[in-house]
């Protein structure tokens, strides 16, 4: 997504003037110089003439402000929303991890994915820890669940659930 931040000239929200033109950043809306603003004001049935109000982005009213009446249909929307170098990546995986799969088996997958899961888990706890008021794998709260995790892995090895190796 690409955009340009462009500021009133004026630095203000805007004022309806006698003529029905608007100055500021409604203005800027009005005579389509920007698409939308990200401005803390308040919505009124004036400023609605303008353009149309989205759902509030905060609880002190900021809202954006996007032209009324212009629409644009375009079939490759989806697709134009990613870089054609996404795409390629995205594309050119699918092939590959058919062929991994094809080739080592789905059982082999499958377990990369458990170990996986289990080990993002454990990563995500210890960061979510980290950023709060405990300090990350030295939190109790950590070391506990860390600790849980190696007792359930060797729980369900045992059983046989997982192959060894």
């Amino acid at each position: 997504m690409r955009f340009e931040a462009i500021l009133p000239s004026d630095g203000q929200m805007g004022i309806r003037l006698p003529n029905g033109s608007w100055t500021g950043a409604v203005g800027n809306v009005q005579r389509r110089e920007v698409d939308m603003t990200i401005v803390p004001m308040i919505q009124s049935h004036s400023r609605m003439t303008v353009g149309e109000y989205g759902p509030p982005i905060m609880y002190v009213q900021f809202g954006i402000l996007s032209g009324s009446g212009v629409s644009t249909s375009n079939v490759f929307g989806y697709i134009l929303t990613f870089d054609w170098k996404v795409w390629a990546l995205l594309l050119s995986a699918i092939p590959v991890l058919a062929l991994l799969v094809h080739e080592w088996g789905w059982e082999l997958f499958r377990n990369l994915l458990y170990e996986s899961e289990s080990k993002l888990e454990a990563l995500l706890f210890c960061y979510s820890t980290s950023v709060g008021k405990t300090h990350g794998h030295h939190s109790p709260n950590c070391r506990a669940y860390c600790a849980s995790m190696g007792h359930k892995r060797r729980r369900i090895e045992s059983s046989g659930h997982v192959a060894n190796g």
